[in-house]
C-alpha cells in the first residue's frame, strides 16, 4: 500500500443489515492503515425491532476487526434514526484524517477502493471522487421498452429507515478489474431480482448475464431529477469522462477540507438526494468532482431499502423538488414543480407525490430563503 495515501475515515451507516454491514466492513478493512478508522453507525436500528441484534452483532465484528489490524474501529450507536445524513454526520464528527469515505451497507468495495479513490483528491479543485459502483450479480435485457423514461432511479440508495422520529470528455484508462471478494456469511444475492432501465428496458437477475452499471457519479436532469450516470449500462462498455456533477453517496470521498468548510451532509432530507445537495454545494464553493474508474465497488440494489414503497416515492419528491429550489437553476425548479404535477395527474403513486409536493411546498420559504442567501 502506498506510503503517499491520504489518512481516511470510513463510515458505514446500518440499519437492521448487520451481515451486510459486516461485508461491507471487512471488504476495507485490509485496505486501511495506521491512522484510519472505520466507524459503523447504528441508526438506532432497535427502536423499530427491539429484537434486533444488529448492535450485539456489530460490537463482536468490532472485537474481532480491532484486534487484527493497524486502523482502529468505532462504533457508534445514534439515539434515534434521524436518517442517512444524520448517520453520516455522527461517524465523520471530529475528523482527524485528510478524507471521509463513505460506503453503503449494502456494498463491497474490491482491491485498491481505498488507494484510488483517494488519489485524485486535493488536485486541480477535486474535493471529491465518486466510485464506479457495479450491480451485484448478473443481469439479462428482456424488454427493450417501448418509450424513454424519465430517470427515476435515485441518486444513491441509502440504508432503508422508517419514518422519522418525528412523524419517516476524455475516457478514463481502463484499470485490470480484479475479482476479490469478501468471505462472510452474508446473502450475496439480496436485491432487485428486475430492474428498469432509463430507456424503459427491463433487466432481470440471470447468473448467465452480463455485469452492469449501477453508477458512475450523479447527475440532474432538466425536471431536477437526480440520477446515476450509465445506469444498467454494461460494464465493459462503460468509459464515462471523469468529469462528473456530482458524487454518488453509496461509494465516493470528500477531502476533509471540503467537508469542514460545507458542514456536513445536510440531515432534513431524512433520505435520498443527500448526495445531490452536497453536490451542489460543492460545485458552488467552486470544487470539482471526479469519477474514479479504478475505484470500485459491488452494490447488491434495494437491499436495504424499498424504490417501490411509498415512503421512497414521497420522499424522493420533496427532496428533489427541497433541493431543486435551493440549488438549481430557475428554469430547473420550476419544471421539476411542473413535472410533479403531471405525475401526480396522469402517474402511479399518485398520493404519495402528492404528500412529497405538499411537504416541499410547506418547507418553500426556508428552501428559498437558502437560495437567496
Amino acid at each position: 500500500m502506498s506510503q503517499q495515501r491520504k489518512s481516511v475515515r470510513v463510515v458505514i451507516v446500518n440499519w437492521r443489515t448487520p451481515l451486510l454491514t459486516e461485508r461491507a466492513a471487512r471488504s476495507l478493512w485490509p485496505q486501511l492503515r495506521a491512522g484510519d478508522e472505520l466507524v459503523v453507525v447504528d441508526n438506532a436500528s432497535a427502536s423499530a425491532d427491539p429484537h434486533d441484534n444488529s448492535l450485539d452483532h456489530l460490537r463482536r465484528l468490532g472485537a474481532k476487526l480491532g484486534s487484527a489490524g493497524p486502523a482502529r474501529f468505532g462504533l457508534v450507536q445514534a439515539r434515534r434514526n434521524g436518517g442517512f445524513g444524520y448517520g453520516v454526520n455522527l461517524g465523520a464528527r471530529n475528523l482527524r484524517q485528510d478524507a471521509l469515505v463513505l460506503l453503503n451497507s449494502d456494498a463491497y468495495a474490491l482491491e485498491g477502493f481505498v488507494d484510488a479513490l483517494t488519489a485524485p483528491l486535493g488536485h486541480d479543485l477535486v474535493e471529491a471522487t465518486t466510485a464506479r459502483l457495479l450491480l451485484e450479480g448478473r443481469w439479462r435485457l428482456v424488454d427493450d421498452g417501448a418509450e424513454p423514461a424519465s430517470p427515476q432511479a435515485p441518486s444513491a440508495v441509502k440504508p432503508a429507515s422508517p419514518q422519522p422520529h418525528d412523524a419517516v470528455g476524455p475516457n478514463t484508462p481502463s484499470g485490470a478489474e480484479t475479482k476479490t471478494e469478501p468471505t462472510t456469511d452474508a446473502p450475496q444475492s439480496t436485491g432487485s431480482a428486475q430492474l428498469r432501465g432509463l430507456d424503459g428496458g427491463i433487466w432481470v437477475s440471470d447468473p448467465g448475464g452480463v455485469e452492469l452499471i449501477n453508477s458512475t457519479g450523479n447527475l440532474v436532469d432538466a425536471c431536477g431529477n437526480g440520477y446515476d450516470r450509465s445506469w444498467l449500462t454494461p460494464a465493459p462498455q462503460e468509459h464515462d469522462s471523469p468529469e462528473v456533477f456530482g458524487i454518488c453517496g453509496g461509494a465516493c470521498a470528500i477531502s476533509a477540507h471540503a467537508w469542514r468548510q460545507l458542514g456536513g451532509m445536510r440531515q432534513d432530507l431524512f433520505m435520498y438526494y443527500e448526495d445531490t445537495d452536497f453536490s451542489y454545494r460543492l460545485r458552488r464553493a467552486g470544487y470539482r468532482v471526479q469519477y474514479v474508474r479504478q475505484a470500485q465497488a459491488r452494490h447488491a440494489h434495494a437491499a436495504s431499502s424499498d424504490s417501490a414503497s411509498a415512503a421512497f416515492t414521497t420522499w424522493n419528491t420533496r427532496n428533489r423538488l427541497r433541493v431543486a429550489a435551493r440549488y438549481a437553476p430557475a428554469s430547473v425548479a420550476a419544471r421539476a414543480l411542473v413535472n410533479t404535477g403531471g405525475r401526480i395527474l396522469l402517474g402511479p403513486q399518485r398520493q404519495a407525490r402528492a404528500q412529497g409536493l405538499v411537504q416541499a411546498l410547506a418547507h418553500a420559504p426556508q428552501d428559498l430563503y437558502a437560495r437567496i442567501g
